[in-house]
């Protein structure tokens, strides 16, 4: 095989694996507590979503943050990083939105429906509420709906 043939060859595919060794976003302990109206609120889904030029994420790498409350409405952040769940939230500046993910079920003109437990507001909802994860974390990341 020619000189030639073989950096063909060869460059192509270190470049192939540079790309898939990517370790991923910095990522900081992030936890908190998220209420209603000063009550725990339990199920409900935290998502910190990175502001692109705020945040160690670029358009082609997005990484986004989750965590679910318990009965005390506490949660901690973990990212999804290469198909592996991680503990923490990306640093940086973010935007947060809130999911109520419990359900009440009730009659609806004979049919059975469903709607969120919670009523939670439009700011919860509309990603118009931002936090910054610092580089050393927090543990009192709290939100109060």
């Amino acid at each position: 095989m020619t000189i030639q043939l073989q950096r063909f060859l060869i460059f192509p595919l270190l470049g192939l694996l540079t790309i898939g060794c990517s370790k991923g976003p910095s990522l900081a302990p992030v936890s908190g507590t998220v209420t209603l109206n000063g009550k725990a609120v339990d199920g409900v889904r935290v998502t910190f979503e990175p502001i692109i030029g705020e945040s160690d994420v670029t358009d082609e790498e997005f990484y986004t943050s989750f965590g679910i409350t318990d009965e005390d409405g506490h949660y901690e952040m973990k990212t999804e990083v290469q198909d592996k769940l991680k503990e923490g939230a990306v640093i940086g500046g973010v935007t947060v939105r809130f999911v109520c993910t419990k359900r009440q079920s009730f009659m609806n003109k004979g049919l059975e429906d469903s709607r969120a437990i919670y009523d939670l507001p439009k700011s919860a909802r509309d990603k118009s509420m931002t936090y910054t994860v610092d580089k050393s974390g927090s543990t009192e990341a709290d939100f109060d709906l």
